[in-house]
């Protein structure tokens, strides 16, 4: 008996060693794609030749057993496979839970990395030319979207309009401005920590300029004076790191290691709800928010983070299928779910040759015949 549980342990054993195979998918999946003929390939049609090697010495040994040997195996046997069929999916289910916890911690540090790397990072590419809309005086604190155009208002200009609150003429600003994205900045102002690491992007951008005199009023001159200053301070202020191409492709779904990217996340504007809006929206990433206005002397311009958006550790999402059928989701339960399915697979299969062994070398039917 010692014999038949030897050998028997050892079928299991080189099953348990050929489902892990898939297990370990990533492994064989870059094999499969390398070259025609591969390692893994080799090893699989070994481990399948062996098992049925211990297959046909299985059936041998019972064949030549007693009836009380054999049922004493049986049932030992039975018990084992009730075992395993219970411990070794959630051997998959751990070993793929505990993968992608260590990958979630192996990308919030290579983040945090990323955000104490700099204090913020700046796309140096200009968005492009700047164009005006004056608007009346009087609404030159109100949001964009909630302010009405007045046809009067151009008559009173030409007849001499008199200020509002010392402001004489005040424009909208209409450009893209320069991509940001607020990295150790967050992280020292508390939106972003070690276990939470979060990366904050949106457009830095003039967004309106109000002049305090009537004389000489040229906004497109008093902007191009002062816009490059202003972000040679940013930059200077904020240790920005420059990006010479375009920064959305250089963060969003920037790839950490094979589980986790860095994308959006929920929210995205805590970093300035407690600031102005001069565009107003249900949607976080359509609102603009005051970031900085100057005074320079008889015209202030009001500076606005727009299209505010949060990034974080996120986990990719992956195609996959299973019994045929076609499935997408976070690419740990792809994963996990594709190896559970193929391991159940070979396990019916074994569970069948099992059973044949034991039906076929049944004493008590060999006696019969």
């Amino acid at each position: 008996m010692r014999k038949f549980l030897f050998g028997f342990f050892a079928i299991i054993i080189s099953l348990n060693s050929f489902a892990q195979a898939w297990v370990w998918d990533e492994i064989a999946q870059e094999a499969e794609e390398s070259e025609p003929i591969t390692l893994f390939h080799i090893l699989s049609c070994a481990i399948f030749c062996a098992i049925i090697w211990l297959g046909i010495q299985a059936y041998k040994y019972l064949n030549a057993s007693k009836k009380a040997k054999y049922t004493k195996i049986r049932k030992t046997s039975t018990i084992v496979c009730l075992v395993l069929t219970i411990l070794l999916p959630c051997s998959i289910l751990t070993f793929f839970d505990l993968k992608k916890d260590t990958m979630e911690s192996d990308a919030k540090h290579k983040l945090n990395n990323i955000i104490n790397n700099a204090g913020s990072y700046i796309e140096v590419t200009n968005g492009g030319y700047a164009s005006f809309n004056e608007i009346e005086p009087r609404d030159n604190q109100l949001p964009n979207n909630l302010i009405t155009t007045d046809w009067m208002y151009k008559l009173f200009l030409k007849q001499g309009a008199i200020p509002y609150e010392g402001i004489f003429r005040c424009y909208n600003i209409d450009t893209f401005g320069y991509q940001v994205i607020f990295a150790e900045d967050a992280k020292l102002k508390g939106f972003s920590s070690e276990e939470r690491p979060a990366l904050f992007y949106g457009w830095i951008r003039p967004y309106r300029i109000r002049y305090y005199s009537n004389n000489n009023i040229n906004p497109n001159r008093d902007l191009g004076n002062v816009y490059q200053d202003f972000i040679q301070s940013f930059i200077w202020n904020h240790n920005a790191q420059l990006i010479k191409y375009d920064i959305i492709d250089y963060f969003f779904h920037r790839s950490l290691n094979e589980y986790y990217e860095i994308s959006h996340i929920p929210t995205g504007d805590e970093m300035w709800a407690n600031h102005k809006l001069y565009y107003e929206n249900d949607i976080v990433q359509e609102r603009s928010y005051e970031y900085k206005t100057i005074n320079y002397g008889n015209y202030d311009i009001t500076y606005c983070i727009s299209r505010p958006c949060k990034l974080g550790v996120c986990e990719k999402y992956s195609h996959g299928s299973i019994f045929g059928k076609k499935i997408f989701d976070e690419i740990h339960l792809v994963k996990r779910n594709e190896a559970l399915a193929k391991y159940c697979s070979i396990w019916v299969v074994f569970l069948c040759g099992i059973t044949a062994i034991f039906f076929f070398s049944n004493p008590t039917r060999n006696n019969s015949l």
